[in-house]
């Protein structure tokens, strides 16, 4: 009777640990999520790369959009 008792105590420690342990890895993993990011202002497109970025952080020249000098050069050369 007590190797009953014993044996029903010790699958109950290993169970509750193994619930904290999943709950804890939750919880981490919900932190690590990051929040969308909210641009404001209209989205252009990088003449060279063709990548989307938003307006006020675009190189323009003329009516052209770059997402950075180095494909401003490259594109004019």
């Amino acid at each position: 009777m007590i190797r009953l008792a014993l044996l029903v105590f010790v699958g109950s420690v290993v169970w509750l640990m193994g619930r904290i342990a999943c709950h804890d890895a939750q919880q981490t993993q919900e932190e690590n999520v990051l929040p969308p990011v909210k641009v404001k202002g209209q989205m252009v497109r990088c003449a060279y790369c063709s990548v989307h970025i938003p307006e006020r952080e675009s190189v323009k020249t003329n009516k052209t959009y770059f997402c950075c000098e180095q494909h401003r050069q490259l594109y004019h050369s």
